[in-house]
């Protein structure tokens, strides 16, 4: 892809507002800065930031974005005229938000204990593996997932989303059906 947004005159955008969320004891995953240093020059990548995963903060509405000059000069533009600007208090949060590692730490901490309570209950029905990087824990169901989640809100007044929904399908696959 990066040889082609090169050769094409694309950007390459990465949301990785869930940068932060891995399991503990790895490496952090590989962000799209990191592909930077090794081939990808500024001007052709933007990357999206935001403090609703890292810090549980989705209610604040506070992220950034990164990129090459050209770029950010466009976007600065562009807000002129469509964006909104964070509250003083808002942008107080943010700013102890994005300075403080620590709480971040402790966030991911918490994610491991979820997943391991989530999977110890799950994994005598299910074979389920925590994912190498966000924060979801998808499910077989035994039947069409959207047959599934509507009996499931009938029955049991829970609101979910098919998993095939929110996957692609591809060569007549979609990994994500009947999840």
């Amino acid at each position: 892809m990066i040889e082609k947004a090169i050769s094409y005159d694309f950007l390459i955008c990465s949301d990785e507002c869930y940068v932060d969320i891995y399991e503990s004891s790895t490496e952090p995953p590989i962000g799209i800065l990191e592909c930077e240093d090794i081939t990808l020059p500024k001007s052709k990548s933007v990357v999206f930031h935001s403090l609703s995963k890292r810090s549980n903060l989705a209610g604040l509405r506070s992220g950034f974005v990164s990129a090459g000059e050209e770029v950010i000069e466009k976007l600065g533009l562009y807000r002129t005229y469509h964006g909104v600007t964070l509250p003083i208090p808002s942008q107080i949060a943010s700013e102890w938000a994005w300075k403080d590692r620590k709480h971040v730490e402790e966030n991911r901490r918490n994610y491991d204990q979820k997943y391991k309570t989530a999977i110890s209950c799950f994994e005598s029905v299910h074979n389920i593996q925590r994912p190498q990087g966000g924060f979801y824990i998808w499910l077989k169901v035994p039947c069409n997932d959207e047959d599934f989640v509507k009996t499931l809100y009938e029955k049991e007044s829970v609101l979910a989303l098919p998993g095939s929904y929110l996957g692609k399908e591809e060569k007549g696959i979609n990994p994500e059906k009947d999840m």
